[in-house]
Formats: C-alpha cells, sequence, structure tokens
C-alpha cells in the first residue's frame, strides 16, 4: 500500500514514510508535516491512536490527517471523523481522488496560515478555540508579556520558549 501511494505522489510531495504506527507519530512529532495519510490497521499502533495522540499533542494538532481503511461501514468512519481525522478514504480508493483531497486540505491549512501571518492581531477572547488551542495561546501569552521588555527576544526566541521550530 505505501509503495502504491508513493508511485502517485512521489512526483508532486516530498514525503517520509513509517514502518508501524508509533513511528509515524514519533516522526510527525520530529518533522512536522503538512499532511499524514494513515492506514487505520497498522502494528504496534492504529491509526485511531495514532489519529488521537497527534491531535491531542498541540505541535501536531494542526496537521490535517487522512486515514485509509478497508473497513467501509458508516460508523468506522464515523469513529475516525470523531477522533480528529480531516477525511476518511476507504479501500480500493482512486488515486487521483487521495490527490485531490490532499491538495485541497494542504491548501486550506496555507489559507489559514497567510491570513494569520498578515499581522491581524489576535484576541484570544475574540475567537473560538478548544481546551488544547487555548492552553496554547495562555503559554504564548504569558511568553510574550513575560519577554516584552527584552529588546533581544525575537523569533528565535519565543520558538525556543514555546517548545517549536522557527517555522511553525
Amino acid at each position: 500500500m505505501r509503495a502504491y501511494i508513493r508511485s502517485y505522489l512521489e512526483p508532486q510531495y516530498r514525503m517520509l514514510e513509517a514502518v508501524d504506527g508509533a513511528d509515524g507519530v514519533e516522526q510527525a512529532k520530529e518533522n512536522i508535516p503538512d499532511l499524514i495519510i494513515c492506514d487505520v490497521m497498522m502494528p504496534k499502533m492504529d491509526g485511531y491512536e495514532v489519529c488521537k495522540q497527534l491531535k491531542l499533542d498541540e505541535k501536531t494538532s494542526h496537521v490535517p490527517i487522512i486515514l485509509l481503511t478497508a473497513k467501509a461501514g458508516q460508523e468506522n468512519k464515523i469513529e475516525g471523523l470523531e477522533i480528529g481525522a480531516d477525511d476518511y478514504l476507504t479501500k480500493p480508493f482512486d488515486a487521483q481522488e487521495l490527490l485531490a483531497r490532499m491538495k485541497n486540505l494542504i491548501d486550506v491549512r496555507r489559507t489559514l496560515r497567510e491570513k494569520f501571518e498578515k499581522g491581524k492581531v489576535l484576541k484570544p477572547g475574540e475567537i473560538a478555540v478548544t481546551s488544547l488551542d487555548n492552553q496554547f495561546l495562555q503559554k504564548a501569552m504569558a511568553i510574550i508579556e513575560k519577554k516584552i521588555g527584552d529588546e533581544k527576544f525575537g523569533v528565535e526566541e519565543f520558538a525556543e520558549e514555546i517548545g517549536m521550530s522557527r517555522s511553525q
């Protein structure tokens, strides 16, 4: 399955591959990909658990996840979506459909990122956030308030304080 997906994605995307669910979680946390394609049936950790762990981690909670499965039942699809998967495809699937869904998810995230990068002042009380988002915003605000008078405090220092890379 991984070889089949790779053959379609390599011309357009740079990819990392995991041998099992636990490896996938580790790689995602280390590399923070733009998108994750995850099979539900994997050794060590199934796709539902991978999705759950990544969506509960503030470093990876924003990364879109597409779950792939041979389980075609509506209850399986609902279970995947309820744990935070952004999309769900049943096998066998059309490679063109996978590419289109990937492009849409990446484009939506890119648009949101550009919107927030334009310098709009965020007021946490005015936006709806999940508890994980709220924790992250509170942590970011606390760091900024603590360092506001330090003229040497910049993006690199902020990234280090919050525990993320500069690009994140």
